[in-house]
Parts: structure tokens; sequence; C-alpha cells
């Protein structure tokens, strides 16, 4: 199976327009045919997208895998892993002792009560 380069592809493409009479053309022409350019650019990238997955998935099968194995790297009868994160450190500690923030996301309630009698949020920091 020959795989083209896109060096090799771009050299193939003849840039002699001259065929189409752009010059000749009124705007609402060109515009009608840059429209309809780039519909069949999309298309024809969903095509080959689609080509190309076809054949990564036959490839992978005949060496006895799914494409999604290869990919992720799990086997299929295996659940993946869900990301779990480390439990972030305390940052501030409410005035009553009991409740804690990471100083990450929105501040609690109790914060920005105490900031607004005032009170620094430095005043709250733990160690």
């Amino acid at each position: 199976m020959a795989i083209k380069t896109a060096a090799a592809e771009k050299s193939e493409i003849s840039h002699d327009f001259s065929k189409f009479a752009l010059e000749e053309m009124s705007i609402a022409q060109l515009k009608a045919l840059k429209e309809r350019a780039s519909e069949l650019i999309d298309a024809k990238y969903e095509s080959e997208k689609a080509d190309a997955l076809s054949k990564m998935r036959q490839l992978a099968a005949a060496s006895g895998f799914t494409l999604e194995e290869i990919i992720t790297g799990l086997d299929p009868a295996e659940k993946p892993k869900g990301f779990k994160r480390k439990p972030m450190k305390a940052k501030y500690l409410h005035p009553d002792g009991d409740t804690t923030w990471t100083g990450v996301g929105k501040a609690p309630r109790w914060i920005t009560e105490y900031e607004a009698n005032g009170g620094s949020r430095d005043d709250l920091l733990i160690g």
C-alpha cells in the first residue's frame, strides 16, 4: 500500500486555473465557487478521514486487536480506572477550628463573611 506524502500530493496539483476564466467571473460567481469549494473540501476531508479510520481498524483487526486497544493500551475486558486526584491539603482554617478550605475554587461563605467583617484571609492561614 503506497502512501502519498502531502508534498507529493501537492506537487501533483495543477495551479493552472486559466480554464475557469476566474477573472471574467462576477463577485457573486466567485463567492459561490468559493462556497462550493469549501463544501467539497469539508466533504472530502470527512470521507478521507473515515477511510483512514476504516483502514486503521482493519490493520488492527488483522493483528488481533481492536483500534481502541491499540490507542488506549487497554484490554477491552478490563475496565478503565477513573482518574483520581490526590486530596489537597487545607490552606485555611475556620476561626472555630472545625472547618477548613484548600484555597481552590470559590471561597466558602465563612471566608467571605470574615473578610466582610474586616478580617484578613491571611489571618486564617494554617501554619
